[in-house]
């Protein structure tokens, strides 16, 4: 499948899966039921909301679908003008605010497969609602100087509910969705809540979300506020094309999640969506390299992987040690994450090219005796990688390799 054959399969995914299953989940005739929420409801009314925002999606994808099939915008930023590179961030920045939002749905069905159980989908509704009528009674005393009473009874209203609610749950270790400090309380951040997704999400549904929170959602949130510091991109076609895959893919694992908390199992397109999302995307975060491959990190500077380690969430991080570090450079090796080097000379490959010309110059009569072990041969490659780079090597990469993207910082005065 091309990239436009998989825009195409998101937005259909998006909209006409979202649509059947809701047909399903509420019929028609019964949606003004759901214009509030009761205990009984709730875990239908989250659903609902939430398939109603990836339905949204879909009509955003369309538009960006368009425009893709109209320009031809795919090329190096300094082949565009100033008007394509505005006209691509813009929908940029609305992808972005996609981004934001299925995260949040997708993050949110995550966790509430740990307490799919009514009384928890009507407390966390209970927890927003105080805080909605919590901010109505902060504004009015503070943008106008007297409070109202009707507001606080309200309040107060909201509360008792919300605490007795609260006692039935037991358990309140459980509430993923909220911070309690003694008798506080407020929304967890998003940060700690796709923490705890993370722990049981899919291989997919961790591509979708961006793995962290600084690469997903934070970087969102970058792009739809004001940012000063926003990254320059080699090739920004680049980002609105993963902008689209991960809106895309982020509407698809709402709509297997929101199935699965329902208990109502995909037929028809939505068993061939769902069933079609393992062939999408890839774990980003693993087999960058392997121990004793050479790899570019930043500078550009040559290494060798000396360890690979697994995290908390299965994420690898590589230990590199640069083969020759730069004269003012004081650190000698580091850790690494899979986006933050770049593959040059894989360690198996390497050795085997030793070990062919050790052969043909044994076939010569020139055997060499003893032979040398594999530690000595690793040591030879990477004694011969110095000695390029220093001749050369290092110094046309700094001057030919394009960085993908450029963070914009204090100018070094040093």
């Amino acid at each position: 499948m091309t990239d436009r054959d998989y825009q195409q399969f998101f937005m259909v995914s998006a909209l006409k899966g979202s649509a059947t299953f809701l047909e399903t989940l509420v019929p028609p005739a019964e949606i003004p039921e759901y214009d509030h929420f009761d205990r009984a409801n709730s875990r239908t009314f989250v659903l609902l909301r939430t398939l109603i925002e990836a339905q949204k999606s879909a009509f955003a994808m369309t538009r960006w679908h368009k425009f893709d099939k109209s320009t031809d915008l795919d090329r190096p930023l300094e082949e565009l003008n100033g008007g394509d590179r505005l006209l691509l961030e813009s929908h940029v920045d609305e992808q972005s605010l996609w981004q934001r939002k299925l995260s949040e749905a997708l993050v949110l069905l995550i966790n509430f497969s740990l307490t799919n159980e009514l009384q928890f989908y009507y407390h966390f509704l209970l927890l927003h609602d105080l805080f909605r009528q919590g901010s109505k009674v902060r504004e009015q005393t503070r943008f106008f100087g007297q409070p109202s009473q009707t507001a606080q009874a309200r309040l107060d209203s909201i509360r008792t509910e919300f605490d007795a609610v609260e006692n039935e749950t037991g358990d309140i270790s459980r509430c993923w969705y909220m911070d309690a400090k003694g008798q506080n309380r407020r929304n967890a951040s998003f940060s700690r809540q796709l923490e705890i997704a993370l722990a049981s999400a899919t291989p997919l549904e961790r591509t979708a979300l961006g793995y962290t929170y600084l690469k997903g959602f934070g970087e969102a949130s970058g792009n739809i506020h004001l940012n000063f510091l926003r990254s320059e991109h080699a090739r920004p076609y680049a980002c609105f094309a993963s902008g689209f895959a991960s809106c895309g893919m982020l509407a698809m694992c709402v709509l297997d999640r929101a199935h699965q908390l329902s208990g109502v199992s995909p037929s028809g397109i939505n068993e061939h969506f769902i069933n079609g999302r393992d062939s999408v995307g890839r774990d980003g975060t693993k087999n960058a390299a392997a121990e004793g491959d050479f790899v570019l990190v930043e500078g550009p500077s040559l290494g060798v992987v000396e360890e690979v380690r697994s995290g908390p969430f299965g994420y690898e991080a590589y230990r590199v040690r640069k083969v020759e570090p730069s004269a003012d450079d004081e650190i000698e090796w580091d850790w690494f994450t899979a986006f933050d080097l770049t593959p040059f000379q894989d360690r198996e490959g390497l050795l085997e090219g030793l070990q062919q010309s050790m052969a043909e110059y044994a076939a010569q009569g020139a055997e060499l005796d003893p032979p040398p072990s594999e530690v000595e041969m690793e040591e030879s490659i990477q004694q011969a990688m110095a000695l390029m780079w220093r001749e050369g090597l290092g110094e046309y990469i700094a001057k030919t390799a394009k960085r993908n993207t450029v963070e914009p910082g204090p100018k070094n005065t040093g």
